[in-house]
């Protein structure tokens, strides 16, 4: 684990925001820095762990939040840990192989983000929160769900005129979260290439992706109708 001093619990405005919107002020220190100043630290117990209120008199009853980096999602998890009155006591993971090996070793918590295989195989379920509060977060108070970000498909802006039939199957693809974890699995299972995996998806899920595919019939602006048959361009389907 990383040492508190090399983490987010010493930087100031984050444990300040921490304080203010929890009034646990317990939970911070006030110390001198080298030049003088008066900062705002994250209290540090046992040289890496932040305890909040509900496990701080018993540390043991703490269920550990690892994260990684220098501190990823660390304030908010203590602003959600002391407003929901949660056990959770936050480590930072000293390296990005130790932040990917501690959850699979130890009961706990984590951060994460999906789609990822990382922790797929421990099957984990969010820890959901009450909405996300925009203008709550603008002020610094971290205590509703984050906002959602999306998974967007991007293509190039003249797509759709160079390659119509393209775009429309690229506009037409839906796919959940679910299914994007079956070939995840299927990957760290098999050991397959991306290609090899996501072409025995397709084969298995007709289904699925069939509807993705844009009607032959339909005559893009610019494109004629063509009919092989006759060899010829109609007027009409």
């Amino acid at each position: 684990l990383k040492p508190c001093v090399e983490t987010r619990l010493m930087v100031t405005q984050a444990m300040e925001a921490y304080a203010t919107v929890t009034g646990d002020w317990d939970g911070v220190e006030i110390v001198t820095d080298e030049n003088g100043k008066n900062v705002t630290r994250g209290r540090c117990w046992d040289d890496y762990f932040w305890y909040p209120p509900a496990c701080r008199d018993r540390p043991s009853k703490c269920v550990i939040f690892f994260t990684g980096g220098s501190g990823w999602n660390l304030e908010e998890t203590m602003q959600k840990a002391t407003a929901w009155n949660m056990p959770l006591g936050p480590a930072v993971a000293k390296t990005w192989g130790d932040f990917t090996r501690l959850p699979l070793q130890i009961d706990s918590t984590f951060y994460w983000w999906v789609p990822d295989p990382t922790f797929l195989s421990l099957d984990p379920v969010e820890i959901t929160f009450p909405p996300f509060d925009r203008t709550a977060h603008l002020r610094g108070d971290k205590r509703t769900s984050p906002t959602a970000l999306s998974v967007d498909k991007l293509v190039s802006q003249d797509l759709q005129t160079l390659a119509p039939e393209a775009h429309q199957l690229v506009r037409g693809m839906v796919m959940d979260l679910e299914a994007v974890n079956d070939m995840l699995r299927d990957q760290k299972k098999s050991g397959n290439s991306s290609r090899d995996v996501a072409c025995r998806w397709l084969q298995g899920h007709e289904d699925v992706w069939k509807p993705w595919l844009p009607d032959p019939t339909r005559c893009f602006s610019g494109f004629g109708l063509y009919h092989q048959p006759s060899g010829s361009f109609v007027m009409d389907r």
